[in-house]
């Protein structure tokens, strides 16, 4: 998949009237999948002049929501990854080596509340793509769903969870010196419920 599209912005003016939006506006979301350019493309507009758009065949998935300008990002401390930085910096990355780890940190977010799912599209060739909206500034995340068990993600949560929780410098020094080992046969607790295995109901779409 094209990876500019992994992540979109929402708009600032309206795709049918040209119109900025203003805080507090009503907006409609609509959701296409071009498969020449293998690329998701978002439309947002003014949900009272959404007719013609909300009424395209070619359109997968709309939502409505109220518009509010996106708050200025947060300041972060120098080379901390969090989840969201994590999930952006994997969906901007050439290639799937880190499909996995992108599905479960979504994951994560969505139970934060950060993230809420919009839509699920099934590819021609039976890929499964989660489009998740970020709550607080209206961007959409396509992410590519694994189909795979929790089990087999549990090595992938690990690594996930190492680098948003470094080890403490103090409990590194502290190795070879008596220092207990960690133990590595507990298995880390899924953030998730992953649908083949009953996970939680998510947020109705529905406009």
């Amino acid at each position: 998949m094209n990876q500019e599209w992994n992540i979109q912005s929402r708009a600032r003016v309206c795709a049918a009237t040209e119109r900025e939006f203003a805080d507090g506006d009503e907006i409609l979301s609509c959701l296409r999948y071009d498969p020449e350019a293998d690329a998701y493309i978002r439309v947002d507009c003014l949900a009272a002049e959404a007719g013609e758009i909300e009424n395209d065949p070619s359109v997968l998935s709309k939502w409505r929501s109220v518009f509010h300008p996106p708050p200025p990002p947060a300041p972060e401390a120098l080379g901390k990854e969090t989840a969201e930085t994590l999930l952006r910096k994997y969906l901007a990355e050439e290639g799937d080596q880190h499909q996995n780890a992108a599905f479960i940190l979504a994951a994560m977010l969505e139970r934060k509340r950060l993230l809420v799912e919009r839509h699920v599209h099934t590819t021609e060739h039976g890929a499964r793509i989660r489009v998740y909206e970020h709550r607080q500034t209206g961007e959409t995340f396509t992410v590519t769903d694994p189909d795979v068990r929790l089990a087999d993600l549990a090595d992938v949560q690990r690594e996930v969870m190492a680098i948003l929780q470094p080890p403490e410098p103090a409990a590194e020094a502290g190795k070879g010196e008596g220092a207990e080992e960690p133990r590595m046969d507990a298995q880390p607790t899924p953030p998730f419920g992953h649908p083949s295995e009953g996970g939680d109901e998510r947020e109705s779409v529905s406009p």
